[in-house]
């Protein structure tokens, strides 16, 4: 970690930005940082990562790249950390709705986790004041049913829930005006 911030720190404040997040006209991650985070164990990793958006706003495939290739285990043991850099991709300046619903489906497909999964939902139902796309949310349920079967089954390595659903989530489920009423 000293050696990557003594280089970063060698070249100068513009040349540590291009060698961190890129330079300003690109839009993707550099080969310098993508190695430097793959070195560090995950929670290391995002802490980094998190010291240089202190410093530097990052472009969305640096938050990807952490959220995607550094914090997804196959049994879901950094899902939290997917969490952490989902909640501070969030706080980007100039994100817009569309691009949050991207990072949240790259949090859904990689994780395990279902509270983890809940959570980040919440969040991005929160930051998009409340309203939510009809497929999105279905999938959100999918998944988490999908999970919910792999962690009854003995052995399974995937985490239970431990949160419940929320009720405020049946507002996403369209009723039909020709639906039967429930008795």
């Amino acid at each position: 970690i000293e050696a990557m911030w003594h280089i970063a720190n060698g070249v100068g404040r513009s040349g540590r930005q291009e060698l961190l997040v890129g330079p300003q006209d690109s839009s993707t991650c550099t080969t310098f940082f993508k190695t430097f985070v793959k070195k560090l164990p995950a929670e290391q990793a995002v802490e980094q990562f998190f010291l240089i958006l202190d410093e530097y706003d990052a472009y969305p495939d640096a938050y990807a790249f952490v959220q995607r290739d550094v914090c997804k285990s196959p049994e879901g043991k950094h899902d939290s950390l997917m969490q952490r850099v989902f909640e501070r991709y969030l706080l980007k300046d100039s994100l817009d709705g569309q691009q949050a619903a991207n990072m949240f489906k790259s949090l859904l497909e990689d994780a395990k986790s279902q509270d983890v999964i809940q959570r980040a939902f919440g969040e991005l139902v929160e930051f998009l004041d409340g309203s939510m796309e009809t497929g999105l949310f279905y999938a959100v349920v999918s998944r988490m049913k999908t999970l919910e079967a792999q962690a009854q089954k003995a052995n399974s390595i995937i985490p239970a829930a431990e949160l419940p659903i929320p009720i405020d989530w049946v507002k996403f489920v369209s009723i039909g005006e020709a639906a039967a009423p429930h008795v």
